[in-house]
């Protein structure tokens, strides 16, 4: 009787700490309209945390590279109770293949809340060509599988499919509530097995 009680309390204190250690571990970051300081708080991120974006209507802006890279399992959500939605723009002009996002080995993307602006100026001209892909390599699709979940988002003036994936990377695409990306999915090489699209 005595080990079985010694035994309970050991998994009941293993449990403890391990949420413990699991609510410690996401972490809730701000971040500031600026250029590059979405990339720069990925950067320091774990997987797991939140970077909250706290400038409604801001300018989020790559302008020195092609895309942000997303490597990590992150949410990038707009705080609570902004006025405007936060705008993620790349305006690199010199970018041939520019594109919002792409998600690369490790990573793992759930955007909420935001306005994913393709023009490089706010006009309605189309510069970059996706929202999210995945990266364009010739990994074994059964060694990397990405996950993506967007949610009441507005995603406008692309020049290609607004989200696109490569050689089966995707697991999953959920869209939630987003506005204007229904009629621009690129489904390209996704068997049917491999993901599921939910429009909300």
């Amino acid at each position: 009787m005595m080990k079985m009680v010694t035994k309970l309390c050991f998994w009941a204190s293993l449990s403890a700490l391990l949420m413990i250690g699991s609510a410690v571990a996401q972490t809730v970051t701000p971040v500031s309209a600026g250029d590059g300081t979405i990339q720069a708080a990925i950067d320091v991120a774990a997987d797991g945390d939140i970077l909250e974006l706290v400038d409604g209507g801001g300018l989020y802006i790559t302008s020195d590279t092609d895309k942000i890279i997303v490597n990590k399992k992150l949410t990038i959500r707009a705080a609570e109770g902004l006025a405007q939605m936060p705008v993620v723009r790349n305006t690199n002009a010199a970018a041939s293949s520019a594109r919002l996002f792409e998600i690369q080995a490790g990573g793992e993307l759930f955007l909420q809340g935001l306005y994913l602006d393709g023009s490089i100026d706010g006009s309605t001209t189309a510069h970059a060509k996706n929202a999210v892909r995945s990266q364009d390599i010739n990994t074994p699709a059964d060694s990397i599988r990405f996950q993506l979940k967007i949610e009441d988002c507005v995603m406008r003036h692309f020049t290609e499919a607004i989200v696109k994936a490569h050689a089966n990377h995707f697991r999953s695409i959920i869209l939630r509530r987003h506005f204007d990306a229904a009629r621009r999915l690129s489904r390209e090489a996704l068997p049917p097995a491999s993901y599921r699209i939910r429009r909300g």
